[in-house]
């Protein structure tokens, strides 16, 4: 038998998805990928370990009322970096090689204990009841699965700049810099990889084809990747 083709696959997920865990669990079994290069940074993508005691620290300071904070917690922790659980799960039963597409680390400490800050005073200003952070919590869930099938839908129908107008508050700043970072890495990786098959997990706005040819999507069209929306 000869050696394999060289396959490469994008994964466009929403970064909260109360489901994405079992999703792509089940994905990466099916496209049995060799090697997996995740969005942000390896620091990026673990600072639950540093967000949550950010967060602590910011409900004591404004009284967040203990089942309140609870709440918001498992809300927030449930969901927050199920890519990387997923993945290094995945590599660890099927020797595959993980990596990352950004090298350096994008959130500060300040920029943690200022989103601490913002959550602990929205709670406690609008007198936020564990009802309504679950009743917040299924709503975005619902409004993850109607992005992703749009965002299909778009691809299937070559409507992707007018689905990315619609999505102009999301989009707007998301697309370009970084891109080229992960076009760059997606490219040397796959230089010295030849025969396996790569995956990439990131955000699906980066798979779309957007107006300026900025999406990493686009700066790597010619690598022929497969787009899958994590559904």
């Amino acid at each position: 038998m000869g050696p394999r083709m060289s396959q490469l696959h994008y994964i466009g997920v929403e970064h909260f998805d109360l489901n994405g865990e079992v999703k792509l669990d089940r994905l990466l079994k099916d496209l049995k990928p060799d090697v997996i290069l995740m969005e942000a940074s390896q620091e990026d993508l673990a600072t639950g370990s540093r967000f949550l005691p950010a967060l602590r620290r910011a409900f004591r300071k404004h009284r967040v009322d203990h089942s309140v904070g609870m709440a918001y917690i498992e809300s927030w922790a449930g969901v927050k970096a199920y890519e990387l659980r997923a993945s290094k799960r995945y590599c660890a039963s099927n020797g595959a090689q993980l990596g990352f597409l950004e090298d350096l680390a994008t959130l500060s400490d300040e920029d943690l204990a200022n989103g601490a800050e913002g959550a602990a005073v929205n709670l406690t200003s609008r007198k936020v009841t564990v009802a309504q952070i679950k009743k917040s919590s299924e709503e975005l869930q619902r409004q993850t699965e109607r992005r992703y099938m749009a965002a299909i839908e778009a691809i299937e129908s070559g409507e992707e700049a007018a689905f990315l107008g619609k999505l102009e508050e999301l989009y707007t700043g998301l697309i370009g810099k970084r891109d080229v970072v992960m076009g760059d890495k997606i490219r040397s990786v796959k230089t010295v990889n030849t025969e396996r098959k790569i995956a990439t997990i990131t955000g699906f706005i980066h798979l779309l084809t957007d107006p300026l040819e900025k999406s990493m999507y686009c700066l790597t069209r010619d690598l022929c990747p497969e787009r899958h929306i994590l559904v």
